[in-house]
């Protein structure tokens, strides 16, 4: 076995509370004219207290075990306004692009996306890119002295190239800081996205690998004894990665021990990740995990290495059989099969995928082959799958994009997803790579999503925007679109797919993430409202960007706001009139032009571009403005409430950890809106209808488990028996909820 360690945790993945419903009809409802329930109607601003710098001040001298209070981490980046070097450079862009220039900087002042040239004629090597890039640096980063290494060169269908370099530390890549150079047909500066997270620490204190996974094992043990979970010795890696201070919300690169356990609640909240990857500073400081797709490079006893040898059977046959397909009719498919040997097997020579046995390979540390001695006799839910899966394939490969990274990477399907003692995971997944092979979770004996192309193409959209990105940074507005993405194209896939074959998804089922709604929805693109999730930037169901992202928020709304992303799909159907394989067309180039860093706002400048380097101009204003109107650029989208809601705020106080804690808003229908504070503040916004909501504030500890909560009545916090008293909130209003105490009851 290659568990070595098998020990208890619970992780309380508090996602789930989403779905829960509320509770009791209550006894007491609040006038909105309450003490302590301020009411500002809609067109007024609502100014920042005037005690906001105070309590900041007061917040950041509390004490605890945090990377920044226990080293010193802090913010001392240079702001691109004070840098005589950036400004130089962006003056030299404006003189060469003049009013056709865009760009979007970060926080600090530094660009994130370039939308124009740097170069006054063509790039006509890879040392004139690198010379590109050396002259733009000072405009990316504070550190002039950044040593950027090239990296690979992506040309797409459009002849368009990508050209992409990748930080180097002490001989070692950190995948979170990467520049990608676009440079159309002709090989003239398109522009670049730009991913570079500027703080860093380290410590000259070392611990070995054994000591860092005792670490996690004694973490998990004190926290969260319940629950059971593998450590995986074998697997772990030293290497950087992209953390989060959880007091300040700091991001800062760390020279981190990753030590990988599998996450068997992944089945429970539909976390698209089956593993959780724990970090540990090399001074021996636990920082904390978070949910990966891992990269297994397998022990020196595992009779699955050299995989190579699992393909490459010469014999091609095929095996065809009907099922079950959309709108309640039956298809007829036919999918590759290889013969050697006096047996058959689910393999596609030319594609090279392999059909195997997900226990087998995950607790027996062996590729079982799916094989029949007749060709007649195929388990029909891993015929569908393997499908599917080859229909994703093609979707990408007529686009130019080869297998799950772009240049025909072979691809595990494993059957029957479940947990050792053989219960099934009630999921699928995209579980990441395995030496150069990249592994899904294809089937699972609890659910039939193997016959959902959509989910299945979205599962293997996350292979592909892995491939693009190499570190997926999963939280907050990155992980939004890394989801948004994902059911973007999976959608797409299926639409054409079944255009193509004539069986078109039915009118009023079109945008849904779940085939034809038969099985199971699980997102609706054209009503995101309907699943619980935002429409747009800021409105119902919108969570903010979390200062430590966890279980307890949605990993700073990763699935919530996925939908400010997907549901421009709608509005480009609905608005631009676009054929949908010229929408996948252009959404693949969206994804080429990703960095790990890329948010909202680089996200809202990348798809005009993308029209443009896909060849479809013609689209290019009409799909600006289904952009404008996902107000994905807008810098507060709390900024007024849109017509017939209402926007709560509350403060927070200092003695309270802002970075965890969610405010509830639990309406009579039993509904719940939920939100937090935006990462760096301690005001909550939160966006919903007009109604009567019972209202509580959750404070988390590390493991994410409640640790304190409180009610509100409309004009204070009480214990729990405030918790089923209402307030009511009436429509175009905010509201200012009143402040917790210390003396409050808790």
């Amino acid at each position: 076995m290659r568990r070595n360690y098998f020990f208890k945790l619970t992780v309380v993945f508090l996602i789930l509370t989403f779905l829960l419903s509320g509770c009791e009809n209550a006894e007491t409802t609040a006038s909105d004219n309450a003490v302590g329930n301020t009411v500002v109607k809609t067109g007024d601003a609502v100014s920042e207290t005037d005690d906001q710098e105070e309590m900041q001040d007061e917040y950041m001298g509390r004490k605890g075990n945090t990377l920044s209070s226990l080293t010193g981490l802090s913010d001392n980046v240079i702001r691109a306004d004070d840098d005589p070097e950036a400004q130089k450079v962006f003056a030299e862009l404006e003189r060469i692009n003049g009013d056709e220039l865009k760009y979007v900087t970060d926080e600090y002042g530094y660009i994130t996306f370039l939308r124009g040239s740097i170069l006054e004629g063509k790039c006509e090597s890879p040392d004139k890119a690198k010379k590109a890039l050396d002259m733009l640096l000072p405009a990316l980063s504070y550190n002039n002295e950044m040593k950027l290494t090239p990296g690979e060169f992506l040309e797409d269908d459009f002849g368009n190239l990508y050209v992409i370099f990748r930080e180097e530390l002490d001989g070692e890549i950190n995948e979170s800081n990467k520049i990608k150079l676009f440079f159309d047909e002709d090989r003239n500066m398109v522009g670049l996205s730009s991913s570079v997270f500027p703080n860093y620490f380290d410590s000259d204190k070392k611990i070995d690998t054994a000591q860092a996974v005792d670490i996690v094992r004694d973490i998990v043990k004190q926290n969260d004894p319940d629950n059971e979970y593998y450590i995986y010795e074998d697997e772990v890696q030293l290497g950087y990665r992209l953390l989060t201070d959880s007091l300040t919300g700091m991001d800062f690169n760390c020279r981190v021990f990753s030590v990988l356990t599998d996450n068997p609640d992944s089945d429970v909240s539909k976390d698209e990740a089956p593993y959780l990857e724990h970090y540990v500073s090399q001074s021996g400081i636990y920082l904390g995990a978070e949910p990966k797709n891992a990269e297994l490079a397998g022990d020196s006893t595992a009779n699955r290495r050299m995989i190579d040898k699992w393909f490459g059977r010469s014999d091609k046959r095929s095996y065809t059989t009907v099922i079950d397909s959309i709108n309640g009719k039956k298809q007829e498919i036919t999918v590759p099969v290889a013969y050697d040997d006096g047996k058959y097997f689910l393999e596609d020579v030319d594609r090279g995928i392999l059909c195997a046995d997900y226990w087998e390979f995950e607790y027996n540390d062996e590729i079982k082959v799916i094989s029949s001695e007749t060709n007649d006799d195929w388990d029909q839910s891993y015929v569908t799958a393997y499908y599917n899966y080859i229909t994703s394939y093609d979707f990408y490969a007529d686009g130019g994009w080869i297998g799950p990274d772009g240049v025909g990477a072979p691809m595990i399907l494993l059957m029957d997803y479940c947990n050792e003692d053989h219960s099934p995971i009630d999921n699928l997944s995209y579980l990441g790579q395995f030496e150069q092979a990249h592994l899904f979770a294809a089937t699972s004996r609890g659910n039939e999503y193997h016959k959902l192309l959509d989910m299945i193409a979205h599962e293997y959209t996350h292979s592909v925007t892995t491939s693009i990105l190499g570190n997926v940074i999963y939280k907050n507005e990155t992980g939004a679109i890394n989801e948004g993405l994902s059911d973007i194209l999976g959608e797409l896939t299926e639409l054409v797919h079944y255009a193509e074959i004539g069986n078109s998804v039915s009118a009023d089922k079109v945008f849904l993430m779940g085939g034809d709604g038969s099985i199971v929805t699980f997102r609706d693109l054209y009503d995101p409202e309907a699943y619980r999730q935002p429409s747009a930037a800021g409105g119902v169901y919108y969570v903010p960007p979390a200062g430590v992202p966890s279980s307890m928020n949605d990993r700073g709304g990763v699935h919530v706001n996925s939908s400010v992303v997907s549901h421009i799909l709608y509005e480009m159907a609905e608005t631009a009139d676009i054929p949908f394989d010229e929408m996948g067309k252009i959404w693949q180039t969206v994804a080429c032009m990703l960095v790990p860093g890329t948010g909202f706002k680089e996200l809202a400048e990348i798809i005009p571009t993308a029209c443009e380097l896909s060849k479809h101009t013609e689209y290019k204003e009409d799909i600006s403005k289904c952009v404008e109107e996902s107000r994905m650029a807008v810098t507060d989208p709390y900024s007024y409430p849109t017509q017939g809601t209402c926007k709560v705020y509350f403060d927070l106080p200092p003695w309270i950890n802002w970075n965890r804690v969610r405010l509830d808003l639990i309406g009579e229908d039993d509904m719940m809106h939920s939100s937090w504070p935006a990462k760096g503040t301690n005001r909550i916004k939160v966006n919903v209808y007009p109604g009567k909501y019972k209202i509580q504030l959750t404070e988390f500890d590390e493991s994410g488990k409640a640790e304190d909560a409180w009610f509100y009545d409309g004009n204070t916090w009480g214990d729990q028996s405030f918790k089923d008293r209402l307030t009511e909130l009436k429509a175009d209003s905010f509201y200012k909820v009143g402040p917790i105490t210390p003396a409050d009851p808790q």
